[in-house]
């Protein structure tokens, strides 16, 4: 069974070739999968406070062998590509697809690492052998066993545009959002029509003006509706909306999850 693989304890046991680290002692924003059976996640992960809530929903479920792990490219190299630098980029994917080789699953986090390695790679002739999973279509199944000690009354879902657009993954985000809302908000662009947080392509590096006004523009629509939060299912985006002048609350998913599933007084405000 996939749920049952054993753990590998300790910092710096090599396992096809990626050094895995003690999780609760890891500062690295890279995650992989485990090979023989074993499911991992590979993410983004920006910030330590996203790690934690990350790894305590996995105890929550009783996911104690995901592993962070050192020793690859930030964002699977989508910086290389997104930028124009593809000589790096293949490179770059050519040691990733060596380092990813015998590993059953990998779950990303980040949309634009799930859509490189489910999909722009692939069709640059890459061959990944290992099934990609996006972090909340990990935890989907896993949605109607968590226990959720609290909601938020509303929250808007932005659709990051990889997961969206590109992959198609809709309702396993909006599944996991809804055990922790009592009425999840949609924005009228949502799904297949929804519109960019500005944080794709490298945006905010290169026209970050650009970049801040339509995160702004995105963040205007809840207001209207008197909501002051807004779960997104990606760390890119989350940071992007995060930068923009508003008053709102901007979660990730998983900032959401962890936050429904602690005490109501060991946590009075989610994590951001």
């Amino acid at each position: 069974s996939l749920l049952h693989a054993p753990e590998q304890e300790g910092r710096g046991d090599v396992l096809g070739g990626v050094e895995h680290v003690d999780r609760r002692d890891a500062r690295t924003d890279e995650v992989v999968a485990e090979d023989e059976g074993q499911l991992g996640l590979r993410s983004r992960l920006d910030q330590l406070g996203d790690v934690d809530d990350a790894f305590s929903v996995f105890d929550a479920l009783g996911l104690d062998f995901v592993r962070l792990a050192e020793g690859l490219p930030p964002g699977a190299g989508y910086p290389l590509w997104a930028g124009g630098y593809h000589e790096a980029a293949r490179f770059t994917a050519e040691e990733l697809c060596r380092k990813l080789r015998g590993y059953a699953t990998v779950v990303v986090a980040s949309a634009a690492t799930a859509y490189l390695l489910r999909s722009f790679l692939p069709s640059q002739g890459y061959e990944l052998s290992c099934e990609v999973l996006h972090l909340s279509e990990f935890l989907a199944p896993h949605a109607e066993r968590l226990p959720i000690r609290r909601q938020r009354f509303a929250a808007f879902y932005h659709d990051p545009c990889y997961l969206g657009r590109h992959l198609g993954v809709y309702d396993a985000p909006r599944r996991l959002l809804a055990r922790c809302v009592e009425s999840p908000r949609e924005f009228f662009h949502h799904e297949d029509k929804a519109e960019c947080c500005g944080g794709g392509g490298l945006v905010p590096l290169t026209y970050q003006r650009a970049a801040l006004g339509q995160a702004q523009h995105r963040l205007a629509e809840p207001q209207l509706f008197g909501v002051d939060v807004v779960v997104t299912a990606c760390p890119s985006c989350k940071r992007t909306l995060k930068a923009a002048p508003s008053p709102l609350e901007v979660l990730d998913l998983i900032n959401l999850l962890a936050w429904a599933l602690r005490e109501p007084d060991a946590l009075p405000a989610a994590s951001s």
